[in-house]
Order: C-alpha cells, then sequence, then structure tokens
C-alpha cells in the first residue's frame, strides 16, 4: 500500500513535504500497481473525489476524528462521505 499526502498536510505538520492536490494524487498513484491511501489533513469533504476519481482504496484520518469534540460524529462523517462516489 502507497500512502499519499494530500492537500490538508501542511496545516499540521510545519516540516512536511508539499501536500498534493487531488489531481496530483491521482498522477502518482495511476501508474502504480500498489494501491494508494490518502493520508494528512484529510476532511470528509476530499473523500468523494478521491475514492471516485483519484484512485485512493483508503484514506486515513487521525486529527480529524481523535482531535474534535464529537468524535463520533466526526467518523460517521468521514464514512458517510466515504460512501457517496459523485457520477
Amino acid at each position: 500500500m502507497t500512502p499519499a499526502g494530500l492537500t490538508g498536510l501542511a496545516a499540521f505538520k510545519a516540516d512536511a513535504p508539499r501536500p498534493l492536490s487531488h489531481d496530483g494524487f491521482a498522477r502518482l498513484v495511476r501508474p502504480s500497481r500498489l494501491p494508494a491511501v490518502a493520508i494528512g489533513g484529510v476532511v470528509p469533504a476530499d473523500l468523494p473525489g478521491l475514492r471516485g476519481g483519484a484512485g485512493a482504496v483508503g484514506a486515513a484520518v487521525v486529527s480529524g476524528v481523535c482531535a474534535v469534540n464529537d468524535p463520533r460524529a466526526a467518523a460517521l462523517a468521514y464514512a458517510r462521505a466515504w460512501s457517496f462516489v459523485p457520477r
């Protein structure tokens, strides 16, 4: 599995490499035969495009669930967003 940093990574880690856009993520993972997971600053609004068009098989989220007042609601928002794929 190949992790690839997404758009919001720099917001969480000052020394992080330059983040990728959704298109940048897609260009990075398209030629790979390995499954790719988005990580770093991923928010629910990112998930449909990552799953539907950019080729992600998953997303790793820590702060978006663990650093909020209602982790359960946040986790549900991520799950709902992952389930929605735009046509």
